[in-house]
């Protein structure tokens, strides 16, 4: 059976349309609030969870303390996040290594802990911060004293 142009057609369709809607939309928010309910949610991450000293002989420390991050002159504010690849801080400024300094307003925003590998991401405890090298791009690894 075609569709044609005539108003008896247009007006089955549109029925149809209507039925379909009826019974597909409440069937997805069904659908939504049943995954709300049944899929676990995860607690916000403690930001003392990276709380210390993180060392490198190219720069002075980084000291991670409650959503602050200081090192030498410069002081930030962070938040620990987690990801597929375990927990990283966020800066909202950016940071990076340039020279024999840390500095903000680079271009990593996200600064993963440990080794960044699906295999084995930071989840037990932070041992390492890997920040990069603004002009080359390099990993720059600050170990937990």
């Amino acid at each position: 059976m075609f569709w044609e142009n005539t108003p008896e057609d247009g007006a089955t369709r549109q029925a149809m349309m209507k039925a379909l809607a009826m019974v597909f939309v409440p069937a997805a928010i069904a659908i939504f609030a049943l995954l709300y309910v049944v899929v676990p949610r995860r607690p916000p991450t403690s930001q003392a969870w990276a709380n210390g000293t993180y060392i490198n002989p190219c720069c002075p420390p980084i000291i991670l303390r409650d959503g602050l991050l200081a090192s030498g002159k410069m002081k930030s504010r962070y938040t620990v996040d987690y990801g597929k690849r375990g927990y990283f801080i966020n800066v909202d400024e950016g940071i990076g290594v340039d020279g024999k300094s840390v500095k903000l307003g680079a271009l990593a925003q996200n600064v993963p802990f440990n080794r960044v590998s699906e295999a084995q991401p930071a989840i037990h405890g932070p041992e390492s911060l890997h920040l990069y090298q603004v002009e080359t791009f390099d990993d720059v690894i600050f170990v937990k004293q």
